[in-house]
């Protein structure tokens, strides 16, 4: 026996045939587009491998590859800082700092701000060691000075090209006017704190005797006092 299906419901079961597969079609549409954009989103697996002055050996994602200082990897990861002890990566605009047994990825957490601890001297001033462009100083940390200043003789030890490199300009100081050399510092040290692309000024003469470390490089850390003791802390 034969059954007899009408037309018109025949179409109609046809139609909506369609109309899920059409739904369905464009729910995994969604969902692989869901997908990819998860995946894109998560940020790269980092793990370091080798540690050099300057220099750091990154696994990215599993692809291994050497950055130097200032330059950009695989996903965007960025080497700020390298020393035997640690590498400080940017990923996104966020600082890490990375031992040679730890990893920064998707359930990494924020690194531990550097920073130096200071204690005034008996006159009431704070100094401590450092270094501009890998040359040891000795800084005195000085808010009321606009950049971190040296004088000629120290910029000749250290190699710098300013007179050809910098730029001339007027400089007012305890002795009156004199001209100077407006220059920028590769990198500028302050124990764990490291600001790269530091403005400068070279002073002719033997002034300052003492490399001033003004508000180039302190305005681009953060800065508090803890009783007597200044923090200058790096995020």
């Amino acid at each position: 026996m034969l059954n007899h299906v009408p037309i018109q419901s025949g179409r109609r079961r046809a139609r909506h045939a369609r109309l899920t597969l059409r739904v369905w079609l464009r729910t995994a549409a969604a969902t692989a587009v869901m997908a990819c954009t998860v995946a894109a989103a998560a940020p790269p697996d980092v793990q370091v491998r080798a540690l050099f002055p300057g220099k750091a050996l990154l696994e990215i994602d599993g692809t291994r590859v050497v950055l130097s200082e200032g330059t950009t990897g695989p996903r965007g990861v960025r080497l700020i800082d390298a020393t035997p002890k640690a590498a400080v990566i940017s990923i996104d605009g966020q600082r890490r700092r990375l031992s040679l047994t730890s990893r920064a990825g998707g359930t990494y957490a924020a690194a531990t701000p550097r920073q130096m601890r200071l204690s005034p001297d008996t006159r009431g001033r704070y100094m401590s060691n450092g270094r501009i462009n890998g040359r040891p100083v000795r800084f005195l940390v000085d808010t009321g000075a606009d950049m971190v200043a040296i004088n000629a003789a120290m910029a000749d030890g250290m190699g710098l090209d300013y007179q050809e490199s910098g730029t001339r300009i007027r400089v007012n100081t305890a002795s009156g006017a004199t001209t100077g050399w407006r220059v920028t510092f590769d990198r500028v040290r302050l124990g764990e704190v490291v600001v790269q692309g530091v403005d400068g000024m070279v002073l002719p003469g033997g002034a300052p005797s003492t490399p001033l470390l003004g508000m180039s490089f302190l305005g681009r850390v953060n800065l508090r006092h803890e009783g007597r003791v200044l923090v200058i802390e790096q995020h």
